[in-house]
């Protein structure tokens, strides 16, 4: 574990995404280490943009993941826009993506996942910038 990671022994902590903290601590779980756990969210704007596409368009929200796909599927459901159809998907399930690429309107995508879709289906494809919530933003500041 710590063998695979370069400098392990300079790093005073670990910060890793809400999505991804199990995995880091199983990873991790022979660490002394302190893992610091953050949220991000969807900016404001970019939900005004998928809170004005037409009722019924089918949408697909895509990570690396499937679990990263169904957070951004999410968070446009927790925030009220609920006349979209969504999908949800992850860059490893090729026939799935492919299936996805075709049948829908508009293609949201992960900073992490936007090379891969983005030369796919560029007339379909954007990228959904995530920023970090107000309270992760002071545990960093914490952490200096």
């Amino acid at each position: 574990m710590d063998e695979n990671v370069p400098n392990f022994s300079e790093i005073d902590g670990i910060i890793t995404t809400l999505n991804h903290s199990n995995v880091v601590k199983d990873y991790f779980n022979n660490s002394k280490k302190p893992i610091y756990t953050i949220g991000s969210r969807i900016s404001p704007k970019d939900l005004m943009n998928i809170a004005k596409l037409k009722e019924g368009t089918k949408v697909a929200f895509i990570c690396l993941g499937n679990k990263g796909g169904e957070s951004l599927a999410n968070r446009v459901d927790e925030a009220g826009i609920k006349h979209i159809s969504s999908i949800t998907g992850g860059i490893p399930e090729k026939d799935h993506l492919n299936k996805m690429i075709n049948t829908v309107d508009y293609i949201y995508i992960s900073e992490a996942a936007c090379q891969e879709l983005t030369n796919l289906v560029p007339e379909k494809a954007s990228i959904l910038p995530l920023e970090l919530d107000n309270t992760s933003e002071q545990i960093l500041k914490d952490l200096k």
